[in-house]
């Protein structure tokens, strides 16, 4: 492997991939890290080789782990591919490994991500489980030890070199460790599997639906509570107006209903000798104050109602002179009964 000052003849210069890929390879010479090596081959610049450091404090420390990077032609729109050369304990070797920023997750690859983001994800994701995913292997906390110190002598059959000599020890006060820039790491970046994403996908959506459900059932009791409302003011204006046009049907029965025959006489004083009518004792009587009446009353009233009207207008349509007539024929009658027995 060696660090290209410049975009070798074979490439055409004004691809965008091989614009991006030489840009990077300049980057990591400028800003090199020891916690971590990677470049392009010669042969190929879309394929890189690598090779980082364990973590600290982990079964990993002191190991150094090589491998490969295949890029795709499309690069960065498209993520890049992985695979481990040296034995880890973790990853499978020679075989592409299954990770959220990997070729087998297109869909949460971002172009502002490179070769720096994705050493450093591995890195992060060598103590994590492997949860079946692609790739990836659950052995022995002391196996892991094992390899992670046989790895330092570790040899790659295409650099010819021992990832000791590529990634030799430094003193602690010299370390460089890896790090990403703004640009490189945005903040929707985690070392997650896509199990674990779309479990949280999945969670966020119920919770979503959850809010969206209710707020509709909160919209249903309003509009329900609502119709509640506008009913029972219905039924109250309802009742008002049924309790109003009842006291005036109560009132007019009473008044009508106070000469029925079924109503006991009441007592008056006319100034003339002569004994009134019919007619002028329903007119008197009709003018006379009418008592409140019970409610009882009120309901045989309304019920007697159409058969007292009919009496008083046949009453009120005889006139005078036909009711003294009657009273005098009635007289003449009386008289010759009582003359023929005298």
């Amino acid at each position: 492997m060696a660090s290209l000052p410049g975009i070798p003849a074979q490439y055409n210069k004004k691809s965008s991939a091989v614009k991006r890929i030489m840009q990077e390879a300049r980057e990591l010479v400028r800003d090199p890290s020891t916690d971590f090596s990677a470049n392009p081959l010669e042969t190929d610049i879309f394929e890189w080789h690598f090779t980082i450091r364990g973590p600290e404090e982990t079964e990993f420390e002191g190991g150094l782990y090589h491998g490969r990077i295949l890029l795709p032609n499309n690069y960065p729109f498209a993520p890049p591919s992985l695979m481990f050369l040296t034995p880890n304990g973790r990853f499978e070797l020679h075989k592409k490994v299954c990770l959220s920023i990997t070729g087998y997750h297109p869909e949460y690859w971002q172009p502002a991500w490179g070769i720096r983001t994705v050493l450093v994800a591995v890195m992060g994701f060598l103590p994590t489980q492997s949860k079946g995913a692609i790739g990836g292997l659950d052995t022995s906390v002391t196996a892991r030890k094992t390899l992670a110190i046989k790895s330092k002598t570790w040899t790659c059959p295409t650099c010819k070199l021992e990832n000791v000599v590529i990634l030799p020890d430094v003193a602690p006060e010299n370390a460089v460790k890896a790090s990403l820039k703004a640009d490189e790491m945005p903040p929707e970046f985690s070392f997650g599997y896509e199990s674990d994403k779309k479990k949280e996908e999945k969670q966020e959506s119920a919770a979503s639906n959850s809010n969206s459900s209710s707020s509709s059932d909160k919209a249903i009791v309003e509009n329900r509570s609502s119709e509640s409302s506008a009913a029972s003011n219905t039924t109250q204006n309802s009742g008002i107006i049924g309790a109003e046009t009842e006291t005036t049907a109560t009132t007019a029965t009473a008044a009508t209903t106070a000469a029925s025959p079924q109503d006991p006489p009441r007592e008056t004083h006319v100034m003339s000798p002569a004994p009134p009518t019919s007619s002028e004792q329903l007119r008197t009587s009709s003018s006379l104050p009418i008592p409140p009446s019970s409610p009882q009353q009120s309901q045989t009233h309304t019920m007697a109602q159409p058969l007292t009207q009919a009496r008083q207008a046949a009453n009120s349509n005889s006139p005078i002179w036909l009711d003294a007539l009657i009273l005098g024929f009635g007289g003449l009658l009386l008289a010759m009964v009582i003359r023929r027995f005298l």
